[in-house]
């Protein structure tokens, strides 16, 4: 319940809040009180009782080294595992903190907080922490990618190049490097951050609008029609257990797919993230808003071809995750005062649908405290 309570208490200050720029004060106090309900979630919340035995060291059996370096390294120091708890929140919310504020270019976080902690916030920083980790170090570079934007694909360009001259034209080494060393980074903490690597792939080559709704349609229709995943899982199931990844712990799982609310309320979002790129005029703006719907559009399409794994919507929340961007993105482009009231609007759809969908999938969330 405590959640649904600073969803609330968010909510109000976004609506105090509206127009003003800056909200320090208020994003400060919610940021700490998320930070303190993560320091002291019950045992009984999901995992929590495995990772105090990763952290003590009882269980690290295909564990990855770099969360394991961490916890040798903390514990080390003496820190008790409920301190290890606030260490592992204080880190994920400041770079949350950062990283957001240099993308947004204001201070005012409430939108995106509303959003964020509605769903992907709770479940990643406040369940599996390993993942959550990993997450935020991407946060990292996609912050970097986003404020460096300079890739720009119309039409006019498109005739005078073809895309293998364009990508060298635009590509730039610093990303590379940047994103290759965070990259590498990530996948010490998670084994599924290996999917981040199609971030790269749609910063210097986005999908276009057609292709975008062509990838939504076919995530609906898997959805839609679960029987179409046998056939995917036979090919998926050649390559996965073909190596040793933690992929192939996921096989256990696998089973039939039960059309739930996240699935629904990703495709219906993905749509309507797509409608809304229209709605900014500001080319510049747009294509850095489309790189990080990109990123979510997959993440939708990777969750759909891995729904026949019950653990594989992990592997597509992993790209998912930065969602929460879109829609305070959408307010600080729009112009128009009609369409930012939709958005808005949408965005409160969203996230009561969000709270709805974790807490009937999550019934250990109800008693986090």
């Amino acid at each position: 319940m405590i959640f649904i309570f600073l969803t609330a208490i968010t909510l109000l200050f976004l609506l105090f809040t509206w127009k003003k720029r800056n909200s320090t004060m208020p994003t400060v106090l919610l940021l700490v009180s998320y930070i303190i309900v993560f320091t002291f979630r019950s045992m009984n919340v999901s995992d929590t009782e495995a990772y105090a035995l990763i952290f003590n060291n009882v269980y690290d059996v295909g564990i990855e080294k770099g969360f394991t370096f961490v916890c040798n390294v903390l514990r080390g120091f003496g820190v008790s595992f409920r301190q290890f708890l606030f260490v592992i929140a204080l880190f994920n919310i400041t770079i949350w903190t950062l990283c957001t504020r240099k993308i947004l270019q204001q201070n005012n976080l409430l939108m995106s907080l509303l959003f964020f902690m509605s769903y992907s916030g709770i479940y990643t920083y406040g369940i599996i922490l390993r993942a959550s980790m990993a997450e935020s170090i991407m946060l990292v570079a996609i912050t970097y990618m986003f404020l460096h934007y300079n890739i720009v694909y119309s039409k006019n360009v498109s005739k005078q190049y073809n895309v293998l001259k364009l990508f060298w034209k635009k590509l730039s080494f610093n990303i590379i490097i940047l994103f290759t060393l965070l990259y590498l980074l990530t996948v010490l903490f998670h084994q599924t951050a290996l999917i981040f690597f199609v971030i790269l792939i749609v910063y210097f080559v986005p999908l276009n609008s057609k292709i975008r709704y062509i990838i939504s349609v076919f995530s609906l229709l898997v959805f839609l029609f679960p029987n179409v995943t046998t056939i995917i899982a036979n090919y998926l199931l050649l390559f996965i257990s073909s190596n040793d990844l933690r992929f192939s712990g996921y096989l256990l799982e696998a089973g039939t797919l039960e059309l739930g609310i996240t699935q629904i309320i990703w495709v219906i979002s993905a749509f309507f993230y797509i409608h809304c790129t229209n709605y900014i005029l500001d080319e510049n703006n747009r294509n850095k808003y489309i790189f990080i719907l990109n990123i979510f559009i997959i993440g939708v399409f990777v969750t759909a071809l891995l729904s026949f794994i019950t653990a594989g919507v992990r592997v597509g929340m992993m790209l998912t995750f930065y969602e929460y961007l879109l829609p305070a993105l959408l307010i600080n482009y729009i112009i128009d005062t009609r369409k930012r009231r939709i958005v808005f609007m949408w965005t409160l759809f969203f996230v009561i649908a969000n709270c709805s969908k974790i807490f009937t999938s999550l019934t250990t969330l109800i008693h986090y405290l």
